[in-house]
């Protein structure tokens, strides 16, 4: 079994954009209105601060771009002559926007409330009581934000009452630790009406099957389907079209995902994608170049489409609709370019097929930081002492860049297995060095996790970054760890991330790269 994807000789690209494509004539654009919106928090103890992100318009859930704007808001004491006497409070107020935008609302790395659509003009005064569990609406655009709310408990509702499903060709899948042995068969016996249980799809028939009845399923059948239909009444048209797309969009994602991942080279699962893929295409709604969720699952299909059919990525946009041709394209750049070798190539020729101003101007800010053989930026990290560093400080050898994620269990297998055996390779060299750099806000977290060395060596170059929007990491759009990064003794950019090699493979890249770039020196 493997997972599908598209084969680099077959890629397009894409980077991402927002709901606002399309040229328009500026006599019909809307007069920019702000949103207003009051927050009412009760939890003991209190947060300190909420954190709001925003996002113009919304491309690419995966990369989360266009990258949103995020503010840290401290909470004020409310009192009782406005009925908040036992809560923090605190009101935001959006940039003027004329078209629809996304939200999300942060207590730390929890999600209050997580992409919601809000509209110009909107205003509403939202509840969160954290001791109760309650999120409450009210005012002008209550239903709006009631309804994405409801849909969205309904959603993981659904995700909760099902039993999971694993397709897999390990016959054994369960025998990997003595631990996953006794929990798998603990979970069998233990199945009931409260209890899952997973659902091991081994033989190819049953794995066909479980497929043809995801693929096959009608989306208006889907349970959280009818738990939007209440709110048609209640919401503008336009609003409850846009709800519908989105919805519509997540139900249809989901059965070609599991297909992408599940992919095996074969006549059954040929038949399914000549079924699904080819000869069943839903209607794509008008409005689908503004919905994130509906982009992503036409991106997938076109993925699975791309790498069965081994067609060019770029030849299978052929949509009427050239916005919606431009958003996949630039979809496909931002969720792959650092696994292009030749990416200059390949963003050039997505800036020389995309017509929309707005998606040039995001791709050609996204070249400029990814471009190789361009000036690494001059931005600042942090070291131990929280002094800031600047990588141009370490002009005169190689520098290859390991960002770890606190946390992330991919990050320390990659030093363990990957990273810690480059850096013992060439611990004594003088024209390469190993610098590793983690994402945190919390420079005390950092410096524990370090002292641990489970994602760099306690005694190696350090250094600190987090995801504030002109950080290192936003500029470079480093979004999933771990990520990689070699910049040239001149201050450089080498490679933005292509690094698809073994332990060895990597140590003989490296040293190609230092023989090749010494060799032109005097």
């Amino acid at each position: 079994m493997k997972k599908l994807t598209i084969p680099l000789i077959y890629s397009g690209m894409l980077l991402m954009s927002m709901p606002t494509f399309g040229l328009s004539n500026p006599s019909d654009e809307p007069i920019p209105k702000r949103v207003f919106i009051r927050i009412e928090i009760k939890k003991n103890p209190f947060p300190d601060s909420l954190q709001v992100f925003f996002w113009e318009s919304l491309l690419d859930i995966p990369t989360d771009l266009p990258q949103a704007k995020i503010q840290n808001h401290f909470l004020t004491s409310g009192n009782m002559f406005e009925g908040s006497r036992e809560s923090k409070v605190l009101d935001w107020t959006s940039p003027p926007i004329s078209k629809s935008a996304f939200l999300t609302i942060k207590n730390g790395r929890y999600d209050l409330l997580d992409k919601i659509i809000i509209q110009p003009g909107d205003s509403v005064r939202i509840g969160f009581d954290l001791e109760k569990g309650q999120t409450l609406f009210s005012g002008p655009s209550a239903e709006k934000f009631r309804a994405q709310h409801s849909l969205q408990m309904s959603w993981d509702e659904w995700k909760f009452s099902i039993d999971p499903a694993m397709l897999t060709s390990n016959k054994r899948f369960w025998a990997s630790s003595s631990k996953d042995s006794i929990a798998y068969y603990q979970a069998i016996q233990k199945k009931s009406s409260v209890h899952r249980s997973i659902e091991p799809l081994v033989s190819l028939e049953d794995k066909i099957k479980y497929l043809d009845r995801q693929l096959g399923a009608d989306y208006t059948q889907h349970p959280v389907w009818s738990q939007l239909q209440p709110f048609k009444h209640l919401l503008e048209k336009d609003f409850f079209q846009a709800l519908q797309t989105e919805l519509m969009g997540k139900i249809l994602f989901e059965p070609v995902d599991l297909f992408r991942k599940t992919y095996e080279d074969n006549p059954e699962y040929l038949a399914l994608f000549h079924r699904y893929f080819m000869d069943s295409i839903p209607v794509i709604p008008s409005n689908a170049v503004d919905s994130p969720h509906f982009l992503e699952y036409l991106y997938t299909q076109k993925v699975v489409n791309s790498a069965v059919t081994k067609k060019p990525f770029r030849d299978l946009l052929t949509f009427q609709s050239q916005a919606l041709n431009d958003a996949l394209e630039v979809k496909f750049i931002s969720q792959n370019f650092r696994r292009f070798s030749d990416s200059n190539a390949q963003f050039e020729k997505t800036l020389a097929r995309v017509s929309d101003p707005f998606l040039h101007e995001l791709i050609a800010k996204m070249f400029a930081a990814q471009k190789i053989g361009a000036p690494i930026a001059k931005l600042p990290l942090w070291d131990y002492e929280g002094n800031e560093i600047f990588l141009n400080d370490h002009k005169g050898k190689f520098l290859l860049l390991s960002f770890w994620l606190p946390g992330c269990s991919a990050s320390e297998s990659a030093y363990r297995h990957k990273v810690s055996e480059v850096d013992k390779q060439f611990q004594f060299s003088e024209k390469l060095e190993v610098i590793y750099v983690g994402s945190s806000k919390d420079h005390q977290r950092w410096l524990d996790l370090v002292s641990q060395s489970i994602y760099s060596p306690s005694s190696g170059v350090n250094y600190r970054s987090s995801q504030d929007e002109q950080s290192f990491l936003s500029y470079y759009d480093i979004r999933s760890f771990p990520t990689m990064m070699l910049i040239d003794p001149d201050g450089r950019m080498v490679n933005n991330g292509n690094f698809l090699y073994s332990t060895q493979g990597l140590i003989n890249y490296l040293e190609n790269q230092i023989q090749e770039y010494y060799k032109h020196q005097p």
